[in-house]
């Protein structure tokens, strides 16, 4: 992957009207991944007005010079940390913008003590902000892998049936990911049947399917680093009146949100069409969580469908929309798709069938 000149342009825009110092370490790994393309598991940025270099190790060397060739490269021969401080020091630099929700107070410290002229200052989410506004070419890595998971899903609901562990249905979504393309899943697929769907982010268990129950189902797929992120909610044999009052909802809910989304309104607003249809049905106190949240490098990032949350929306931007009703002792309904915002509306990314669907 070659240099994304205009990340690293606007990035060091954004630090100057910050007015908090021109100079960036960058040390969270997806961060440092969108930046420069390097995927290891080890390795800082120094950004500074006129250059930047990437630090790691012997380990990921080779894997650095094939994935970040335009940057300038710094092997470690010692410690990544005693590297790191030397470049600080043959740098000059004399004040130093820290990714406050990545540095932990050792780090800090560590580097205050060996670098006592070098004026720290925390700073959160400035890469982040930069990573809400997807190009051209991470909207089709995302768009890839929510069609990995809808052929995923197409071979998981197949073969679902009464009896089946969640955890065997969890292992079948994974393979099925990885036969239709997919790199891996995005996170650990959430499996929860009867009352465990009243538990929005409920582990894959050993209970059982069973007839005349709904199963939530949630999993993402990753495509070339880039997640998707999905939830359809399935009734093991033929749905009760309650499953499909219950799923009329919470689908409206979602239709209605989606409707609304275009550049320029704020995230609250779309999370305040759900809240309020459900909250007419009644069921107000069971939809707990926000409607949604931004989808790409990481599953779960800026910005969000949120109460309180004034970010405009802007072409470019992924989310997810995935209203929900939960239910203690009886279930849960989630469904959930991303889409992506576009010049006069938006575009679902995910294209499997919303209506209800008996399984098994």
């Amino acid at each position: 992957m070659s240099l994304n000149k205009n990340r690293l342009s606007r990035l060091r825009k954004l630090l100057r009207s910050l007015k908090i110092g021109q100079n960036l370490l960058v040390s969270n790994l997806i961060n440092i991944h969108y930046l420069s393309g390097f995927t290891g598991s080890n390795g800082y940025l120094i950004i500074t007005p006129r250059h930047q270099e990437l630090l790691t190790d012997f380990r990921y060397w080779e894997q650095a010079e094939e994935e970040a060739p335009d940057w300038t490269l710094i092997k470690a021969n010692q410690s990544l940390i005693a590297e790191l401080t030397f470049r600080i020091k043959k740098n000059r630099i004399t004040t130093l913008v820290l990714e406050a929700d990545t540095v932990t107070i050792a780090l800090e410290r560590l580097l205050k003590t060996r670098l006592p002229n070098v004026r720290m200052k925390p700073s959160m989410g400035m890469v982040e902000q930069l990573r809400m506004i997807k190009d051209a070419k991470e909207i089709e890595k995302v768009k890839k892998a929510c069609s990995v998971a809808d052929k995923a899903l197409e071979e998981v609901s197949a073969v679902i049936k009464p009896g089946l562990r969640e955890k065997d249905v969890a292992n079948i979504i994974i393979q099925a990911i990885r036969n239709a393309g997919g790199e891996k899943e995005s996170f650990d697929p959430i499996v929860a049947s009867g009352p465990k769907g009243a538990r929005p982010h409920a582990l894959a268990s050993e209970r059982r399917l069973k007839t005349g129950e709904p199963v939530v189902v949630d999993f993402g797929a990753k495509v070339e680093g880039y997640c998707s992120d999905m939830t359809r909610t399935f009734h093991i044999g033929r749905p009760s009146n309650r499953f499909i009052k219950l799923y009329d909802i919470v689908l409206q809910a979602q239709q209605e949100s989606i409707k609304a989304i275009k550049p320029g309104i704020s995230c609250r607003e779309i999370d305040t069409v759900a809240r309020r249809i459900i909250g007419q049905a009644g069921y107000g106190n069971q939809f707990g969580h926000n409607l949604g949240h931004g989808v790409g490098l990481a599953v779960h990032e800026a910005p969000s469908f949120a109460p309180g949350n004034e970010t405009r929306l802007a072409p470019g931007m992924i989310l997810s929309v995935e209203p929900g009703i939960y239910i203690e002792e009886w279930g849960g309904i989630r469904i959930e798709d991303l889409i992506v915002v576009t010049e006069d509306g938006c575009e679902v990314l995910t294209q499997t069938d919303r209506t209800p669907r008996q399984l098994g």
